[in-house]
């Protein structure tokens, strides 16, 4: 192979015409640096081809700062499909790329198999992302690495601002064409990583893009794959490379230890320990092949994050927390949210949806509120959600559901919070935040927030849960001092039912509520059944006649007079009717020996029983 050994050269300075110099160039750090690892560029007298693909490619001065923005699990998934899609005509192509390095090589020009295949290759294989986006040449770097890729503008050249590509002469004077074309290739897909996510920086040691990891790993053992055809075997492509001179290396000659690159650059060294065909198809399928079925908005090199003070910030993905050890929500479809594994793992039925998907990615349903999703992502990171509701809470045994007071505008939305957080428990699975909201919801005894809209947000939408259904019907009979009768003959606070059925400042809101949801219409109608066989069980019938109590509307005391086909009579009324006409005009239906049921003709709605012995309990259930 016609690799020629550079010429001494010099240090780096100025001649006397002003002219530039040369200088060695360590690809370590200072304190790395090693007299086997200084690149010396190609002596002038190395014949190359002159064409466009060449000069591009050795152009010093040409500038290219493509950058695709993607993630680093998007640039892998993009790249699979686009291989997947076009296997067989890359396999075609490939085959003609090897033929024409061999006749390269045949010829005894070897050095010239790269600059004559680059574009090919990076057709074929990169979908030509690569395109004016890479410097390329050829010089000294020891006697251990296949050559090495720099970050943009981190090159041994001072000058080139691009992606630099250097393959090592000193491993590849004797190489075959197949050697050269593997050696390319691998230093590529670095190249590649660099394009589709940015340049490498110094803070980002968990997302780099340079190393043999597991995102390199699926595109080299795919493209590999590709270099097999019927008659012949793929390439020798691998992490490390088959061209060490081993046989150098005895007792009297140790082998150097390989030390780690600089972080704006790679070194690829003989042996290279490999990651497992098993760690490699759980990576790509459990976070890349997912991609590919879900909105843009994952392919992107930034990803939002969960920040103190309770916002979301958008940040690199290099500078967050890696794939493999953290889940992403997606809100929304154009909102991707990570957050840590450890923070998942504390909500066991939040760790199993993300199981059940099979990925580390969750649609959030559409509709869930952003408000409520905020108080997910403030559960996951501090085990608890705000609003904090001490000030509407209980002591000792004075619990909710709450008394609804008067009504403060601007009251923190304590109930609807956890209504909200409540329901996105029960359409995404997560029981805990189910648990935790009606915990919360049980705790709070009185609430200055507006009652009708609690309501809506319970009934709206999907048929209630159960659990917030009973909460619910047990939040319409709730009075004052954990009960309803210290208000029923007194003339003092009503039950919540009543203050939203006579309340000039709800009421109508509320009957409109009612009428348009059947679930509601349903609750409201056992509440008072409820509230009348609880008032029945207390005083009796006989002592109820005239007593001018705080009834919701339509609540009838129905009296023992069920007659032939059911009809009756109902007394009573809603509180301000009773107290003017002294008897309610209701219709009534006989329900039973001795019951009667009766109806508030006149707003068509509410229910009420009557009868000396046929009050009974339990009847919100």
């Amino acid at each position: 192979m016609n690799f020629i050994t550079p010429l001494p050269i010099n240090p780096y300075c100025e001649g006397p015409s002003g002219e530039l110099g040369l200088r060695p160039y360590s690809h370590y750090s200072d304190s790395d640096s090693d007299s086997d690892s200084v690149y010396f560029p190609g002596p002038g007298h190395i014949p190359r081809p002159i064409g466009d693909s060449h000069h591009k490619l050795t152009d010093v001065r040409l500038k290219c700062d493509r950058n695709l923005g993607w993630s680093l699990d998007w640039a892998v998934a993009s790249l699979i499909k686009h291989l997947d899609e076009t296997s067989a005509e890359v396999t075609s192509i490939f085959k003609k790329i090897k033929l024409k390095a061999q006749a390269i090589a045949n010829e005894g020009r070897s050095s010239d198999i790269v600059y004559r295949t680059f574009r090919h290759l990076d057709q074929a294989f990169f979908a030509g992302h690569l395109k004016d986006a890479v410097y390329l040449d050829i010089g000294s770097l020891g006697s251990d690495v296949s050559g090495a890729t720099f970050t943009h503008g981190r090159g041994p050249n001072q000058r080139v601002r691009r992606i630099s590509i250097i393959l090592n002469s000193d491993v590849h004077k004797h190489a075959s064409a197949g050697h050269i074309l593997a050696s390319l290739i691998h230093h590529m897909i670095h190249a590649y990583f660099l394009v589709a996510c940015g340049p490498q920086e110094e803070k980002e040691p968990d997302y780099d893009r340079l190393s043999h990891g597991t995102h390199f790993a699926k595109v080299m053992r795919t493209i590999k794959n590709l270099t097999a055809s019927s008659n012949c075997k793929p390439l020798q492509l691998g992490f490390g490379h088959p061209l060490h001179p081993r046989g150098y290396y005895n007792e009297y000659h140790p082998r150097p230890t390989p030390k780690k690159s600089a972080w704006y650059c790679t070194h690829c060294f003989a042996d290279v320990d490999p990651v497992s065909e098993a760690d490699v198809a759980e990576y790509y399928d459990t976070v890349c092949k997912p991609l590919l079925d879900l909105p843009e908005a994952v392919q992107s090199a930034n990803v939002l994050i969960y920040s103190k003070r309770s916002e979301l910030v958008s940040v690199p993905r290099a500078e967050t927390t890696p794939s493999m050890d953290s889940c992403e929500f997606i809100f929304q479809e154009k909102e991707v949210v990570l957050v840590p594994n450890d923070k998942i793992d504390a909500f066991l039925s939040i760790r199993k949806a993300f199981e059940k998907s099979k990925t580390r990615y969750l649609l959030v349903p559409e509709e869930i509120s952003r408000g409520a999703f905020m108080s997910l992502l403030e559960l996951l990171h501090t085990g608890s959600y705000g609003p904090d509701i001490s000030p509407v809470s209980g002591t000792g045994r004075s619990k909710g559901p709450p008394v609804i007071k008067h009504i403060i505008s601007k009251s923190p939305p304590y109930l609807l919070t956890d209504i909200q957080m409540f329901k996105l428990g029960c359409q995404m699975g997560f029981d805990e935040c189910k648990a935790l909201a009606l915990e919360r919801m049980q705790q709070q005894n009185v609430t200055r927030e507006d009652p009708v809209a609690v309501l809506r947000e319970i009934y709206d939408g999907f048929d209630p849960d159960p659990e917030i259904r009973q909460w619910a019907k047990t939040f319409l009979v709730r009075g004052p001092d954990d009960g309803w009768m210290g208000s029923s003959a007194g003339g003092g606070e009503p039950v919540n039912l009543v203050k939203l059925e006579q309340g000039m400042d709800v009421r109508e809101r509320f009957l409109e509520l009612v009428e348009g949801r059947a679930a509601l219409q349903i609750d409201v109608l056992r509440a008072k059944e409820y509230l009348v066989g609880i008032m029945g069980r207390a005083r009796g019938f006989p002592g109820m006649m005239g007593g001018g109590m705080m009834l919701p509307f339509g609540m009838g005391m129905g009296m023992n007079m069920g007659v032939g086909m059911g009809m009756g009579m109902g007394m009573g009324g809603g509180q301000a009717r009773f107290l003017m006409d002294g008897m309610g005009q209701m219709g009534g239906r006989g329900v039973g020996d001795g019951d009667g049921m009766g109806m508030d003709v006149a707003l068509r709605r509410g229910l009420g029983y009557g009868g000396n012995d046929n009050f009974g309990g339990g009847w919100l259930q």
